[in-house]
């Protein structure tokens, strides 16, 4: 089975004015945003979150843009995290995908992908589930996520013992 797998980061689309002044009145995670921020407020000399807001969705600096998004992306994964999920892609998604495909291409998009804990876990199970038919399957798994930081991690694929805490949920063959 070749399996390509690409990350790549996601940008935010641009928003009219008045749809970016709804959104910061009304998030409803005010308390998270501020916490996350008032370091690089502080750091960065704003008196205030309006200029911060007025800074970022104005001028749209790409090395201001990229810290925030840093700070505010929670980043918590490891392998199997949400297992239901895989489990239903395991029961369900890929047997339809082997019944429909005859030309044997999957390809898969994981958004938000984080350090990459989810489009590897995918590529362990897709290998599981094919078994001894994987080099039949061209598949493709294409993960992105807003964070530079964390795409950076998930390119290098070093893990720490504790983000293989859900891995024995995966398939024998596959670790």
């Amino acid at each position: 089975m070749r399996i390509c797998l690409k990350f790549h980061k996601r940008t935010l689309p641009s928003c009219p004015n008045s749809y970016r002044k709804i959104m910061v009145s009304i998030c409803p995670i005010k308390s998270l945003i501020e916490n996350r921020l008032t370091s690089t407020l502080v750091h960065d000399g704003y008196q205030n979150f309006s200029d911060y807001v007025h800074h970022i969705t104005e001028e749209r600096p790409a090395q201001d843009i990229d810290i925030m998004l840093n700070k505010l992306t929670t980043n918590y994964t490891y392998f199997m995290r949400e297992s239901e999920h895989f489990e239903y892609f395991k029961a369900t998604i890929l047997p339809w995908i082997v019944e429909t495909r005859r030309d044997k291409t999957m390809c898969i998009w994981s958004a938000g992908c984080s350090s990459g804990e989810e489009p590897y876990t995918l590529s362990m199970i897709i290998q599981d589930f094919l078994g001894n038919q994987a080099s039949l399957w061209d598949t493709r798994l294409l993960a992105t996520d807003i964070s530079q930081e964390v795409l950076s991690k998930a390119k290098a694929a070093q893990y720490p013992s504790e983000a293989l805490k859900g891995s024995a949920k995966i398939g024998k063959n596959t670790l």
